[in-house]
């Protein structure tokens, strides 16, 4: 395991992956409700943007 900058925890759409080394990625799905209040306030400010290829 690699310790993360502070400027990398957060919610992204992202792995980063190093030479030499096995990455996982472990998603779980489950079941949305129509009417179910969602965890993660997609309008928030994130305070940057990232995009990369």
């Amino acid at each position: 395991m690699f310790s993360m900058p502070p400027s990398e925890m957060a919610w992204k759409n992202k792995v980063k992956m190093t030479l030499g080394n096995m990455t996982t990625v472990v998603v779980k799905y489950g079941y949305v409700h129509q009417n179910a209040p969602y965890p993660l306030d997609s309008t928030a400010e994130s305070g940057y943007v990232y995009h990369g290829h």
